[in-house]
Order: C-alpha cells, then structure tokens, then sequence
C-alpha cells in the first residue's frame, strides 16, 4: 500500500509543489504590500513611479511561472535544472522586497523619496533576471520568441542604470511597459497541445498548484488577525460589527475556493484568463489588509475598520463586478445564468 501510495506522486508533481510555494508566497508578497500601503494611505506619498514599477513586476512574475512550465520536464532530469529554476523566484522575491519595504501605521512613508533609491538597485536585479532567462531562451528552442523582450530589458535596464535624468527613467518605463505588453500578448496557450500534460501532470493543475499557494497565505492573514485579538482580548472592547465583517470575508474567501474548481480549466487557456482569475484574490488579499491593519496593533485594528468602511465596501463591490465577469468570460456563462444574476446583485 506504501508503495502505490509513494508511486501515485510523480516527480514533476512533487517538484513543482515546492516551485509553486515559492511563487505563490512571492505573489503574497505583492498583495500584502500594495495592501499595507493602500491601508495606511494616509500616511504615504505616492509615486506613479513605484506603483508602475511594482504593477511591472507583478505582469513579469506572472509570465515567468507561466513559461517555467516550458522547463518542467528538464528539471525532473537533473538536479542541476531543478537549482537553475530557483534563480528566477529569487530574484523576484529581492525584486518585490525592494518595491515593498515596511510601512507602518502613523509613519509617513515617502514612496517618491524611495523610487530613486529603487531605481538603480531594480535595475541591476532585472538585469540579472534578464540576462539569466536570455541565456536560457537561446539554449531552449521552444522559447526562441522570448529573445528579442530580454535583450529589449537588458538594454532598458542598462540605460536606467547609466542615466541620471528622472525623465530618462520615465521613458524607460513607458518602454518597458510597452514591451511586457507585448510579450504577454504573445504567450503561447497550451491548450489542446501536446505540451498540456508532463507525466500526467496537467498544466491546469499546475496553474492551481500556484493559485491553492496565493489562497493559502490570505486565509493565514485572518488566522493571523483572529489569534492576535485573542491574545490581546482583554485589552480590547469588541466591535460586533467588525468580528462579522471578518467572518462574513473570510466565508466568502472560502466559497470562491470551493467555486473556483469549475473554472480552473478554462482559467488555463489562455495567459489572459488566468490573470483575470486572479483579480479577485487580490481583492480579497486587500480586504484582509484593511481588516487586520498590523498584527502588532491588534486593539487598533477595529478603529482602523470604522475609517476605511467606504473603501472596504467599494472594494466589494470590486470583487464582485470582476467575479462576474469572470463568470462570464471564463466560465462562457449566459449573462442572465442564475449564478450571473446573483454576483450582479450582490455588486
């Protein structure tokens, strides 16, 4: 029984589980920041600058766990394949510490100050991010259309890195923009391919090993927030209306995990579909945010609830309007489907 149990899991399934969780705490990473800063915005000087650059390297995390299933059969092969795939989370993981320094409540954080400083160092971690997925492009026949985005990036990144005029960096991200845009429009869908399936391993489950990760670190937010009111209990007076807020999200995060099972097929077909699927867990991820402000300000917390209850609510709405166009699109669902008609009303 042992042994049928150990031979059920592949090896392609058992690595890519270990990839995935990397990937999907990167992912977090994002949402919790864009988070932190969308909570305390009172206290935050924005820069369209950084906010640019982070949205940018969110699209390049997304299309780069997109197109390492190109690499999955290699890695499975040799162990040095496997250590190679680890490089690019890395990177990306320093990439999204610089953008998502810690902001805390009641301190104001200058985000324009801090795009100067980010703007070298990004450069010098996209430059290696860059140079180490050309190298592969050109030893990989099947990514040969990837070349001309990375030697259009490492020439972004050498002139933001060279220059010392502000406007320079502008126009190299509007270059850039420009040309992930175009890279993300030509990723290749998988679908009804012969690159679908690797020892049994469909790409569909492949995309939800990494979504499963990116649910799994929201939920741990609220079990998070749950056990610092319990700690501090009391300190604090409750808030009835607060305690259900959190239980009526954290349901709702709950039910679109069960629903979102029927639409990890279609979610899988095309690179479009599945950045559309993940609107509403980044929805979800600033939720959680704006309920549970900081774990080491708990008594704060419901406070901080009552003066964001606006933006909490538009948020909802959010999440429901994308819901159902995602119903929509992905699902194919009839805009008057029974399902459609309910996301519609609750928004």
């Amino acid at each position: 029984m042992d042994a049928q149990l150990y031979n059920s899991l592949t090896k392609v399934e058992y690595l890519i589980t270990f990839n995935a969780f990397i990937y999907g705490f990167i992912l977090s990473r994002f949402f919790s920041g864009w988070g932190r800063i969308i909570s305390n915005r009172r206290h935050v000087v924005f820069s369209l600058e950084h906010i640019l650059w982070s949205v940018y390297a969110f699209f390049m995390l997304l299309s780069l766990w997109w197109y390492s299933w190109l690499d999955i059969e290699t890695i499975t092969l040799r162990s040095v394949s496997f250590y190679a795939s680890i490089v690019s989370p890395f990177i990306m993981y320093l990439i999204s510490s610089l953008y998502f320094q810690h902001v805390r409540e009641g301190k104001v954080t200058n985000l324009v100050t801090e795009s100067k400083f980010q703007r070298k160092k990004g450069a010098v971690l996209y430059f290696f991010l860059y140079l180490f997925h050309l190298l592969n492009s050109v030893s990989d026949p099947s990514k040969s259309g990837t070349i001309k985005f990375f030697v259009l990036g490492l020439g972004v990144c050498s002139v933001v890195f060279w220059s010392r005029h502000r406007w320079t960096g502008h126009s190299m991200l509007v270059v850039g923009f420009a040309g992930i845009l175009v890279f993300m429009c030509q990723i290749p869908s998988y679908f009804a391919t012969p690159r679908w399936l690797a020892d049994q391993f469909s790409f569909s489950e492949y995309l939800v090993t990494f979504i499963t990760f990116v649910y799994g670190f929201i939920v741990a937010k609220f079990l998070e927030g749950w056990t610092a009111f319990l700690k501090n209990r009391r300190l604090i007076r409750f808030n009835i209306d607060y305690i259900l807020w959190t239980l009526l999200v954290f349901g709702l995060i709950i039910d679109y995990w069960w629903r979102l099972y029927e639409r990890s097929l279609p979610s899988s077909r095309t690179f479009g579909y599945f950045v559309l699927s993940l609107v509403v867990p980044i929805g979800f991820s600033f939720l959680s945010s704006l309920l549970f402000n900081d774990r080491t300000n708990a008594i704060r917390a419901q406070d901080h609830f009552r003066r964001n209850q606006k933006l909490i609510f538009g948020i909802f709405v959010a999440v429901f309007f994308f819901d159902f166009l995602g119903s929509v699109i992905i699902n194919a669902r009839n805009i008057v489907h029974v399902d459609n008609i309910f996301l519609l009303l609750r928004s």
